[in-house]
């Protein structure tokens, strides 16, 4: 029963480490997001790092998400917009949470050394006071069943509840979902009457024509390779066209962004109203497509087409501290099962081997204490033997 006991004892000390967060420190600053990493704990829970390189950020071992060596310390390091390093945020809650794990590698195997969060309120301040009106453009045709408009609205969530709807003005933490959806009005009451956006793209300017700084979003019903952040969730289906992006900072100082869509109003039964492709309807891989200008073609277009836009957004920081939250068991994720299963068994081949020469011993130690009494046995027989002869027969001793 020891042995057993003892096995499975051996066995679960290879698959996980008694969780401890003495000697890690995590600081959730609006400025940066920073995790350091005690020598003493690093040793308490068997950690051997040889170079800085391999303490980093989960499939990130690039040198920015890798950790430095600071003191007596192995520090990582995240910047806003905390996008970067696998870094993820949701914003489900009303509060942002920006989640990461940090593990440590060798060449046969990964280890899970700490999962960190870092949530903070959904209050920040405007990067810079920026003196603009509110824009928006309503598209309107006049239509046999009435006038008919679109319009863009921006949401903070992917369920686009009504109570997520951003206003005039809004402001956008850089790196954060910006959850878009362009209207139409219900005035035919027909469901092959659909929205559908041929191209969207950011500018510095409220009207549309003016392109001196662009970056385009969405270009021939599809989502843009030039931004992986774009996901389309419907075009050309319904009423709505909805798709996401994460809010960006253009390269010079400028920090606002105006939105703009080109809609047509698309009957699916007789036209092309969504594009054909991985990227056009839902999120997937990336294709070979290419940027390209508004043609003027279509700017000058007239009928069941045109533009509608919405701005400024103003991009935001964070104003406040978050809350820090470490998570961690230390459970090794082997590389290739062979190693952890060479362990395993080889341990156990030990601990057999160690059994088996414990019962080898004990058996010869029985033999021999058993060989050594009976040799003693015999001796002692004749010596009573002639004790009682001398008694009996010599003269003198009675």
């Amino acid at each position: 029963m020891k042995f057993w006991l003892y096995t499975w004892v051996l066995c679960l000390s290879v698959i996980s480490v008694k969780s401890d967060y003495r000697g890690v420190t995590l600081s959730c600053n609006p400025e940066s997001i920073r995790i350091s990493f005690s020598d003493e704990f690093l040793i308490r829970n068997n950690i051997d790092i040889t170079s800085a390189s391999q303490l980093h950020f989960d499939n990130h071992q690039q040198r920015d998400c890798a950790s430095e060596r600071l003191g007596q310390e192995y520090t990582l390091t995240l910047y806003p917009p905390y996008n970067t390093c696998g870094s993820t945020v949701q914003h489900d809650t009303g509060d942002y949470v920006y989640s990461n794990s940090v593990v440590f590698t060798t060449s046969s195997s990964k280890t899970l050394v700490m999962n960190l969060q870092c949530q903070y309120e959904d209050r920040y301040v405007v990067s810079s006071n920026v003196a603009l009106t509110p824009y928006v453009r309503t598209l309107n045709f006049i239509t046999g069943q009435g006038n008919l408009s679109m319009q863009i609205n921006l949401y903070q969530r992917k369920d686009y509840h009504p109570k997520s709807k951003l206003g005039q003005r809004p402001s956008v933490l850089v790196g954060v979902p910006v959850y878009v959806s362009v209207d139409m009005d219900d005035v035919f009451g027909d469901d092959s009457i659909v929205t559908s956006l041929s191209s969207c793209y950011a500018t510095t300017a409220s009207e549309f024509e003016i392109m001196e700084n662009y970056h385009y979003l969405i270009t021939g019903k599809c989502a843009s390779p030039t931004d992986q952040t774009v996901k389309i969730l419907s075009n050309g289906m319904s009423r709505k066209s909805r798709f996401s992006f994460e809010m960006f900072r253009w390269r010079n100082s400028v920090e606002y962004i105006y939105l703009h869509c080109e809609v047509k109003v698309c009957n699916r039964t007789s036209d092309v109203c969504s594009g054909s492709g991985s990227l056009c309807n839902g999120v997937a891989g990336w294709n070979d497509r290419r940027k390209r200008d508004v043609d003027s073609n279509e700017r000058d277009s007239v009928g069941n087409t045109g533009y509608t836009s919405l701005g400024p957004i103003l991009m935001g920081q964070l104003s406040t501290s978050g809350k820090a939250k470490l998570e961690t068991t230390l459970k090794e994720i082997p590389q290739n099962n062979k190693y952890i299963t060479a362990y395993i068994f080889g341990s156990l081949a030990v601990a057999l081997a160690i059994i088996g020469i414990a019962l080898v011993v004990a058996f010869v130690t029985k033999h021999r204490i058993a060989k050594n009494n009976k040799a003693l046995s015999k001796v002692s027989t004749p010596t009573s033997s002639r004790s009682n002869y001398s008694e009996k027969h010599l003269p003198g001793l009675i």
